[in-house]
């Protein structure tokens, strides 16, 4: 097994200490926290239920040499993944729905403001919400596996390079990223199309209980009328957003981080640091917008076009701007979600690696 140095995170004892000034950082900072009850119990159930002699944090080789154990490793990406994940999703939802709205309807709100106004005149407080259950669980579960596929990633990244005691390079581990984006396709895709489904309301539409389908209502609906098939409507799209934004939203974190690291001649970042490089980070993401806008039409329509065709669509009907709707909204949302979840995606991490890498 190889070391993972580059798996020192954040102490979540360092936390409450953080001062209030960095704003949005210290919110992040502060729901990272409120984890850390979850992450305790997730630290110690795990060789509870395998067996310590199964999930061993530190193997040490018969030449003496100390190793972080991979399963060990693997299980701490997927706790720090899943608390990043639904942390950062449920703070940033309501950003999502005005996009969505934006993207499925780009003629009926100029701005940002104009769709979170309608959405509250017509559904409330509620409607900023609707789909939150779903995208929740969904990308939840979404970040546990991503970030655990990512640390896979990057060992099998060294293991091709034939280096598995160097940290990787910036393009190594956006390349980790980008093998990342291919299995999590999979696993978004339905969870994408009902969560786009419940937000894309028609504007000015008028909701009740009875119109209001459950997420467990479209997924029965999509596979009756459509087959099993039909909940991967719009993969194309994920694939063609999900593999090269990957890249970019791991490259553009690493790149941050060496850049910081390398300003203040210092390893170690603080938790505003680490929200800085998120921020960075999920505004470069937003390079795959417009591919993301094809993709929610495709997932939307009663009428199946297909990605290409449904970009052909698109182009021929309203041109380039309607693929750029929604994308104010999208930046503020994307930026904040990924500032929030790499803060306590490191932070959870560090919490179960840091005295498994001090030791």
């Amino acid at each position: 097994m190889t070391k993972h140095p580059h798996l020192q995170g954040i102490s979540l004892t360092k936390l409450p200490h953080l001062q209030p000034r960095a704003g949005s950082a210290a919110l992040a900072t502060a729901a990272a926290g409120s984890m850390v009850a979850v992450a305790s119990t997730l630290k110690h159930s795990l060789p509870q239920v395998l067996g310590q002699g199964v999930v061993q944090p530190v193997i040490i080789t018969a030449q003496g040499s100390r190793h972080t154990s991979a399963v060990y490793a693997a299980y701490a990406q997927f706790a720090a993944g899943a608390i990043g994940g639904g942390t950062a999703t449920y703070s940033t939802h309501w950003l999502d729905t005005i996009k969505v709205k934006m993207q499925a309807s780009p003629t009926a709100y100029p701005n940002g403001m104009c769709c979170l106004k309608d959405t509250l005149k017509v559904e409330g407080v509620k409607g900023l919400y609707q789909g939150a259950t779903p995208a929740l669980v969904g990308h939840t579960c979404k970040a546990a596996i991503v970030f655990t596929c990512y640390g896979l990633c990057e060992e099998a990244v060294k293991n091709l390079m034939h280096d598995s005691y160097n940290e990787l390079t910036v393009a190594q581990h956006a390349t980790a990223g980008a093998m990342t984006g291919i299995l999590a396709s999979f696993i978004l895709c339905p969870i994408e199309l009902v969560k786009c489904r419940l937000q894309a309301v028609a504007p000015g539409g008028n909701i009740s209980a009875q119109t209001r389908q459950s997420p467990l209502g479209i997924v029965r609906g999509v596979v009756v009328k459509e087959g099993v098939t039909g909940l991967y409507r719009g993969l194309t799209g994920i694939w063609t957003k999900e593999i090269p934004g990957s890249f970019i939203y791991f490259g553009s974190y690493e790149t941050a981080k060496s850049f910081i690291r390398d300003l203040k001649n210092n390893k170690n970042l603080s938790p505003s640091e680490v929200f800085l490089c998120g921020v960075i980070a999920g505004i470069c993401f937003c390079a795959t917008h417009p591919i993301e806008s094809v993709k929610t039409r495709v997932q939307i329509m009663p009428e199946s076009r297909g990605f290409f065709r449904g970009f052909m669509h698109i182009m021929k009907t309203e041109g380039a701007q309607a693929l750029c709707s929604g994308l104010r909204p999208q930046l503020l949302r994307s930026s904040m979600y990924s500032g929030i979840q790499f803060v306590t995606y490191e932070a959870v991490k560090g919490y179960f690696l840091g005295d498994v890498d001090n030791n």
